[in-house]
């Protein structure tokens, strides 16, 4: 079972309304809905999809030696993918 999250009395109100909603779905459409609902199952699943921000320190400690314009070398890049 999934935890409720800091919203509390909406998670049950938007989990009521996804149930009413569900039975009004024909056949074809309660198919699709449940494709999507596994693939975000999956999602949920995957460790370590999303790394966390470095901190700060880090950050500037790495970029610290370097003279080089980040917002040139950003838009250099925009400009080869473009």
């Amino acid at each position: 079972m999934t935890s409720q999250c800091w919203y509390g009395d909406i998670f049950m109100t938007l989990r009521e309304k996804a149930h009413r909603s569900l039975d009004e779905l024909d056949g074809n459409a309660l198919g699709y809905v449940y494709e999507q609902i596994q693939l975000l199952l999956q999602v949920q699943k995957v460790p370590g999809q999303s790394a966390p921000a470095p901190p700060l320190e880090t950050v500037l400690s790495l970029t610290s030696g370097t003279s080089d314009s980040w917002s040139e070398s950003i838009n250099e890049n925009r400009d080869e993918r473009l």
